[in-house]
């Protein structure tokens, strides 16, 4: 699991997660999103959308393409928010900063 904070059980907030593979090594962050519900269950979903509908986004192309190679997809609490704003801002901050530090999101 990437090196992030443990904030997962705070429910009145906004939590900003990353998607990662757990086979990868490096465990790098592949995508940022952002979600009210538990990053389990946001998990689940991007999960579910990857496997049962034929979309052709980044993401699910990189699940899709990671599930089939035996790797185990994970999400990682990265940050939280208290308003749709501040999520919002985050969100868009740390995509940033992740890319600006070379990782390829699939955002």
């Amino acid at each position: 699991m990437p090196n992030v904070p443990e904030l997962d059980n705070v429910p009145e907030w906004i939590r900003i997660y990353g998607l990662y593979d757990e086979t990868d090594p490096q465990q790098i962050v592949r995508y940022i999103g952002k979600t009210t519900k538990t990053v389990d269950k946001r998990l689940r979903g991007h999960l579910w959308t990857a496997t049962h509908r034929n979309f052709q986004t980044h993401k699910d192309c990189w699940i899709r393409k990671a599930l089939a190679a035996g790797g185990i997809i994970d999400a990682a609490l990265i940050g939280t928010a208290s308003s749709r704003e501040e999520a919002n801002e985050t969100e868009r901050r740390l995509i940033h900063e992740y890319r600006s530090k070379g990782f390829r999101l699939v955002n």
